[in-house]
């Protein structure tokens, strides 16, 4: 990126905001729409065949322009934070997602070290036009449940157009939808783990918004939109993908079945054991009789990972010079010393603590707020369990790091403003007030 060109995204921010505010559409509509185009630049880039050569989609020229957009977007949310941020006064504040902005502008101070003065100045800008307003935004957009709402809306439009770009691409050439002869999906994004946690998250809130949103207009959509991401996480091939969405919707859907949820995770084993012998049988392709390999593909990437990091301990030796990034905790390690590290692990703990107090208050929620719990319960959960096997909580650009500090915010206004408040629920959606009720598996 040239020294002039984060100069000139912002005035186009700006100039879009002007726009939006003379629309009118500039309080809760216009920070959505800035969110979901930083939420959409923030889930694609440029895919890279075996020989690291870009792959040419239909969309390579937006996806090589990732970076420029996602601050585009970010620094026009920004803005227009900026000028309502009284709205945001008296909400919850999670400190776990104000220290993972914390980890952010660390990193981006030791790129001054590791990449110059430029890139440091750079990714510090990227920090405050990107991360700061994510994490600023439920507490100006969030005043009832059906704002909560309205940004889990949000992320499946996000969605609906991702699916639509892949649609079209596979329509002029399905080949640059997978990685060769693997034949494993990755979508818009660099390579199939990063697709697969992408519809791994996209595929959670489709569910939960195919149970909870009182607008049942949506069914259809979310029920697809579910179906759809589901099936790119098995032609991705990921098992950790797989394991994220076992791991969300054992949360998520609680309200419905209680305590019976928590025997999903030994049905998704049983019928990985039941896919591995098909496969056999059938000889399906690789990318889906990936899901049932045991192969161990990580050990050697966190020794990998681990050596790196003691080769640098103070300041690690930068993203650049890292091969691996198979682990959130290593991968800070390996490119930002032990600072770093300390901070993505206290990070870590405050995520689990946070979760703790916001469980302790599902038992004496209304009965119609405690989906919301478990979204927010389920979407951190899946968040960390997926950082184990990937490096995504250091990452610049990338939409992980927009869900994380965005749903542990989420969960700070939820627990702080809105379990005081009656759910929204419109007529059309009355009728399924009483599949809420879980009394019955709480032993109420």
């Amino acid at each position: 990126m040239s020294s002039t060109l984060p100069v000139i995204l912002a005035g186009i921010a700006g100039v879009v905001m002007l726009g939006l505010m003379a629309m009118n559409v500039a309080k809760k509509r216009g920070m959505l729409i800035a969110f979901g185009g930083l939420l959409l630049f923030g889930s694609i880039a440029v895919g890279r065949d075996w020989k690291d050569n870009a792959i040419p989609g239909i969309w390579l020229t937006i996806q090589s322009y990732r970076s420029e957009g996602y601050f585009l977007f970010g620094v026009l949310l920004l803005g227009l934070i900026l000028i309502q941020i009284w709205r945001g006064s008296g909400k919850g504040v999670s400190a776990a997602a104000w220290l993972l902005v914390l980890l952010s502008f660390y990193a981006a101070t030791l790129r001054f070290f590791h990449n110059g003065p430029a890139d440091g100045l750079f990714s510090i800008a990227f920090v405050i036009g990107t991360v700061v307003p994510v994490a600023m935004l439920p507490r100006l957009v969030i005043d009832d449940f059906e704002d909560f709402l309205r940004i889990l809306r949000t992320v499946c439009v996000v969605s609906t157009g991702w699916l639509a770009m892949c649609a079209m691409q596979f329509v002029v050439n399905p080949r640059h939808l997978t990685t060769g002869n693997e034949n494993r999906f990755l979508g818009l994004l660099s390579n199939p783990q990063h697709a697969a946690a992408l519809a791994a998250f996209t595929a959670v809130v489709a569910v939960w918004l195919l149970l909870n949103d009182s607008y049942r207009r949506y069914v259809l959509v979310y029920a697809a939109l579910a179906g759809i991401n589901m099936i790119l996480i098995a032609w991705a091939g990921s098992r950790t993908g797989m394991g994220m969405v076992v791991v969300g919707l054992s949360f998520v859907l609680f309200s419905r079945a209680g305590r019976a949820i928590l025997l999903l995770p030994i049905v998704a084993l049983l019928g990985v054991v039941l896919f591995k012998l098909l496969g056999q049988a059938e000889g399906l392709g690789s990318g889906l009789d990936r899901l049932a390999s045991t192969e161990n593909t990580r050990s050697e990437a966190w020794q990998t990972l681990l050596a790196t990091g003691r080769g640098a301990p103070m300041i690690g030796v930068g993203m650049e010079d890292i091969d691996r990034s198979e682990n959130s905790w290593l991968y800070a390690f390996a490119a930002y010393g032990i600072g770093a590290a300390a901070l993505s692990v206290l990070a870590t703990a405050l995520m689990v603590w946070e979760m703790l107090k916001l469980g302790a208050k599902r038992f004496g929620a209304e009965v119609l707020a405690k989906p919301y719990i478990d979204f927010v319960l389920g979407f951190v959960m899946m968040y960390l369990a997926g950082a184990v096997f990937e490096g995504y909580m250091i990452a610049r650009v990338g939409a992980p790091s927009v869900f994380i500090v965005m749903v542990l915010s989420m969960g700070a206004v939820l627990r702080k403003n809105l379990l005081s408040q009656h759910p929204v629920m419109h007529d059309e959606g009355a009728e399924y007030a009483e599949e809420y009720d879980d009394t019955a598996y709480s032993g109420a």
